[in-house]
């Protein structure tokens, strides 16, 4: 006697149920899917019971997978730590008993998380150490993770990667000394710090507007476009002088260009053979 929604959404609640299997086909049954899930696996953390290396009794790794599945493929952008936060707080504190903490059972089921994610990408045939720089940075939104892991995949085999990689890690690996990414533009004494300064609001500018169309492949190629004006830069001044404030000033400026390419990937994961 229930009305034909409710009882597709009762059936698709349980979907995934075994890999390949379908997905839910309507919004309703997706929803109580995703929350049935992550009810279960919450629940069953919270109290102590995580699956181990040769027993998984409540079938949490199928579940999660399920979730990741769900999420992926509907493209959800979703907060992954919102959802496990919202799930441990319906359960009243009078009935249960928890043995973790709220942020125990958050920091435990994310790293659960972060396992079933690198298999699934791994099978999309995307290399480890690109895995590596995406994760490295977050997984919080499933979608957008899938997203960078792709977009950096596909853009690692143009001729532009070598100039986004040689400009990213001539910055990245002085950019660990800043203490400051504050820049003062007063203390920008060289033509070649200007310039690159320049460069880099242009860069953060269409990285951002990138990003917010989800084009990975358009802000990657930005990225790649600093290359030159970090070589000039380095060519053309010592980055640690020895005048504090001039030291400071530079190695700012640095630390913006790492921090932008932070927003895709920790590319100093990337391996280069």
């Amino acid at each position: 006697g229930e009305k034909p929604e409710v009882a597709q959404a009762i059936f698709e609640h349980y979907l995934p149920r075994h890999a390949g299997d379908i997905l839910p086909a309507t919004e309703l049954g997706m929803v109580v899917s995703l929350a049935d899930k992550l009810d279960t696996i919450v629940g069953c953390f919270g109290v102590g019971i995580q699956p181990t290396g040769s027993q998984d009794p409540y079938a949490l790794r199928r579940q999660a997978l399920g979730i990741c599945r769900i999420m992926l493929e509907r493209g959800l952008e979703i907060s992954l730590t919102g959802l496990i936060d919202q799930a441990f707080a319906l359960y009243p504190e009078d009935k249960v008993q928890m043995k973790l903490t709220r942020e125990q059972v958050i920091s435990e089921i994310r790293e659960f998380f972060r396992l079933r994610l690198r298999n699934i990408l791994n099978e999309q045939d995307i290399a480890h150490d690109v895995l590596d720089s995406v994760l490295a940075i977050g997984f919080d939104n499933l979608a957008d993770l899938q997203r960078r892991a792709l977009g950096l995949q596909a853009f690692r085999q143009q001729t532009e990667f070598v100039d986004l990689l040689t400009a990213y890690l001539r910055a990245h690996n002085l950019a660990q000394h800043a203490e400051t990414e504050t820049i003062d533009k007063t203390l920008l004494l060289e033509p070649v710090e200007e310039e690159l300064h320049s460069a880099l609001i242009r860069a953060q500018f269409e990285v951002f507007e990138s990003l917010k169309h989800k084009d990975i492949a358009r802000a990657l190629g930005v990225l790649a476009t600093l290359r030159e004006p970090i070589g000039a830069f380095f060519t053309g001044v010592m980055v640690m002088a020895e005048d504090p404030a001039t030291r400071h000033n530079r190695l700012a400026l640095l630390k913006q260009i790492d921090n932008l390419a932070a927003k895709i990937a920790d590319f100093s994961k990337i391996v280069v053979v």
